[in-house]
């Protein structure tokens, strides 16, 4: 569904996430800094100050193409510490379709260590309450997290208040961001130019010696490339890697 028609759909059901001239000014955006000021300012006249759009492509195991407003380089602390899969709200975003409220959603007494050093860390950035809405896209998971500065009580009415807006603008956003700026949110894990060539043999059912042999390599170096491609595609065996490559349009 376009834009467009889905703005119609949320006016069939009497509730409109933009109306039409916010819609045409929307709409006529093509520059990535205009677009994501646009978005930042949308979503902090809906109350919420701090916006995070993301995507987990198939098989990455981690967010890609992150823009954020998040104070204090939040994301580069998350990634370089490895949280994504410690975190249940990553984990609801990849296997649920429904928005998962940051602090609200989990029984924390079953939290692995790790979990509780990310949560207590996202609260020393000032992250305490906020919900990410899931979207499920072509190449991946999509997310929509927005931080609410105030009570956990006005957070909740705030949302309660708002969460069709917010699930709808949501959505009109990832679908702009899909069809006029792709290279914004999409980009698969990075292979090297070997790997690629390597992944390519692989695909086409070739063992390790016949690609050893294509490839002017000995089938220990291979095994070597085909162990790589499997753990950079967070896959568990060759043909997952092959499939999850072909999801995502590496090859």
């Amino acid at each position: 569904m376009n834009n467009k028609n889905l703005l119609r759909a949320y006016n069939l059901l009497g509730y409109n996430p933009l109306n039409y001239d916010m819609y045409d000014e929307f709409a006529q955006i093509k520059d990535e800094q205009q677009l994501e000021q646009w978005i930042y300012s949308r979503f902090e006249a809906l109350g919420f100050s701090g916006v995070a759009l993301a995507v987990v492509p198939y098989g990455a195991g981690t967010y890609s193409k992150c823009f954020t407003n998040f104070k204090d380089n939040w994301f580069e602390h998350y990634n370089q510490n490895q949280f994504f899969d410690h975190d249940p709200v990553a984990n609801h975003l990849i296997h649920h379709s429904t928005p998962v409220f940051w602090q609200q959603s989990f029984d924390k007494n079953r939290f692995s260590k790790t979990t509780h050093r990310l949560f207590s860390e996202s609260e020393d950035f000032g992250l305490v309450q906020g919900v990410a809405i899931p979207l499920n896209l072509k190449q991946g998971k999509g997310t929509v997290s927005l931080h609410f500065e105030g009570s956990e009580k006005a957070f909740l009415a705030e949302y309660q208040h708002k969460c069709f807006e917010l699930l709808g603008l949501s959505q009109a956003i990832h679908s702009k961001l899909a069809l006029d700026f792709p290279a914004k949110l999409y980009e698969g894990p990075a292979l090297t130019k070997r790997q690629l060539e390597c992944l390519k043999y692989m695909a086409n059912g070739f063992s390790n010696v016949e690609i050893a042999e294509f490839m002017t390599l000995s089938h220990y170096t291979v095994r070597d490339l085909v162990s790589q491609i499997i753990k950079r595609l967070n896959a568990s065996n060759r043909t997952e890697a092959t499939m999850l490559a072909i999801k995502s349009g590496l090859i």
